[in-house]
Order: C-alpha cells, then structure tokens, then sequence
C-alpha cells in the first residue's frame, strides 16, 4: 500500500508442509496517519490462519481507536481462538510521532534514514503474553518519526538480526524481499512489513495541518501558560523543520494565529502583554531553526579548519618527499661516481 504518508512493502512465506500461513499483516488508514501491524497465529494452519484473519479484521474495523482500546478489544473477541501475538504501530503526520506496542515475539525496529541519528536504531520492547489468552500489562511508546524513516515489523519465523542486512536507500519492497530471503528460519511461517515514511504533502497542506495547532497554541501562550505553551512551541517548530517549511513560512503562519488569538475588546495594557508573550511564543517556534543554522555553521567552521590543516599536511609531505628524494638522488650520483672511478682504476 502506498499513500502520501507511507511505502511499504510485503513478503510472507508459508511453513513447509502447510497449506495457508498464520500470518496476516495489517497497513490501514487511521485518524492523522496510518495503523500498521504484523500478527501471528498461534500454531500453524487453519485454527493459527482464522485466529489472525480476525485480530486483522478488528484492527482494520476499529483503526481510529487508540492503540491500548484496540487491543483489548481483539483480547475480548480472540478469547474462542487459538489467541495471536501480534505488534502494531500507528504513524501519526500531524504530530510527527509514532506509537508502537508488541505482545508476543513480533519483532520490530526503526531504522533512520540520517545517518547522523544517535541511535541509528530503535527497537521495539516486546511484551510476554497471548491476546485472546493471557495479555500483558499494556503500554504503548512514543518515538519521533522523519521522513525516510523505516519501520520493519516480522514475525517469529524470520530470525532476530534481520535489521543488519537493512540499506535504507532501497525500496521498502526489495527490503522486505532481502529479509525473508535471507533471515526466514525455514521451520516456521514467516512475515515482514516494511513501511518507509515519506509525508508527501505538499507545504500547503503541511501548513494547514500545524495551523490550527499552532492558533490554539498560541492562546495558551497569550492566556499566560507559560513554560507548557512554550515547549508546545518548541515541538511545532521541529515538526515545521522536519517537514520542510522554512522561517517565512512560520512567520506567516504567527501572523495568521496572532491575528485569529488577540481578543477584540483588549485594553492598550493587556495588548502589549500579549504581543510579549506571543513574541516568546514565536521566538520558541524558531528555535530548532536556530539550532539548526548553528549546527552547519559549526560544520563548516570545523571543515574549514580541517581543509587547513589537511592542506598543510600535504605541503609538509610533499616537502618532505622533495627532500628525501634529492637525498637519495645524490646517494645514487655518489654510488654512480664510486662505479665508474672502480672502473677506471
């Protein structure tokens, strides 16, 4: 399924010996983003096929509900079934997150598409536990996703160091080709869902999506909110980064939410508290920007002096070798010397 919000791409392998997998895979439309899923049925054939096919059902059925709801309502309706393990995430474009849960061994991991990501991967922590027999404490983590960001969810029959063979510039498909290939155990059915993030809406939509958020923010900044408005201010600028808009397009959107924010009736006095306390707003918004600019700033001051010092090195070098080799140019007219005056003699 690919949509503005994701690629992704499947492969599944049936136990030998089987006639149909255990398997299913779920990638579903959900409020502000995507529900994805890989489930496996407990046992093998028919009984671990129809358990799956139902949990897959009331996921799809029941997307817009949060992730703990969602769960504990395919536990109620699996109760008749062999029961499933399963481990799902929702990838929500407005807030730039994701939300994952695993119960069973479903493993799942983020890779990140920069290279500079500390760390380049993340894992996802598996709950012991049957849904439909014995479910866990349920907890769900929040990690934030970029564009090119790769989340890969597979089954117990692929073996735990899948993500090694992970190139992040490859196609979600052919990855997930490469890793039944090369990871599946062989003994046991096998699954894996690859899901790249590529957030393709345009700045115009962007900008509408963060607008709203970024009005009612704001508020709670002129309504003197203080430090909470303030990180939310934070956050809504990195989002803005992460997605592409540039400082004009958050000034234009300040200005759209300043004017919709400032009450009518305000006396000169509470005006000018509230354009200070949207000017702080604003500042913070900007602050990953800044961030930023001074992280390539910093890089390029470092690469500067790196290129000297690297050209410096070179010139010693070379002088060096110039040196060594008039040394042994003259050793070589001396021995020649010393050759020919043998021969005389």
């Amino acid at each position: 399924m690919n949509t503005p919000l994701i690629e992704s791409g499947i492969a599944c392998l049936t136990m030998p010996g089987q006639s149909q997998s255990g398997d299913r895979h779920v990638v579903h439309p959900c409020p502000n983003g995507v529900l994805l899923a890989a489930i496996d049925g407990l046992g093998h054939g028919q009984e671990a096929a129809t358990a799956a096919d139902l949990a897959a059902t009331i996921l799809t059925k029941h997307a817009q509900e949060s992730m703990i709801a969602i769960v504990k309502r395919c536990h109620a309706q699996l109760r008749e079934t062999r029961g499933v393990v399963m481990s799902l995430a929702v990838i929500n474009a407005l807030e730039g997150d994701l939300t994952w849960m695993g119960i069973g061994n479903v493993g799942g991991v983020v890779v990140r598409a920069a290279a500079s990501a500390s760390p380049r991967q993340e894992s996802l922590l598996l709950r012991g536990g049957v849904v439909g027999n014995q479910l866990p404490s349920l907890y769900a983590s929040i990690i934030p996703i970029m564009r090119g960001d790769t989340l890969i969810l597979v089954t117990d029959g692929i073996r735990s160091n899948f993500a090694d063979v992970v190139n992040v510039s490859d196609p979600p498909q052919l990855i997930a080709n490469r890793i039944l290939a090369e990871y599946s155990k062989g003994s046991d059915d096998a699954l894996v869902l690859v899901a790249r993030y590529l957030n393709k809406f345009t700045m115009r939509e962007t900008m509408e999506k963060l607008e709203d958020q970024y009005t009612a923010a704001l508020r709670d900044s002129i309504a003197g909110m203080g430090e909470s408005s303030l990180q939310q201010a934070y956050e809504l600028g990195r989002r803005a980064l992460a997605d592409g808009l540039g400082v004009l397009d958050m000034a234009a959107m300040y200005h759209k939410a300043l004017a919709a924010g400032l009450p009518r009736d305000s006396t000169p006095e509470e005006t000018a508290l509230m354009l200070e306390a949207g000017a702080s707003f604003f500042a913070e918004s900007l602050s990953p920007f800044e961030m930023t600019h001074r992280g390539f700033r910093d890089s390029n001051i470092a690469l500067r002096h790196l290129n000297q010092t690297l050209e410096q090195e070179i010139k010693r070098i070379a002088h060096a070798l110039h040196d060594e080799a008039a040394q042994l140019l003259a050793s070589v007219y001396l021995a020649l010397d010393e050759v020919a005056g043998n021969k005389d003699s």
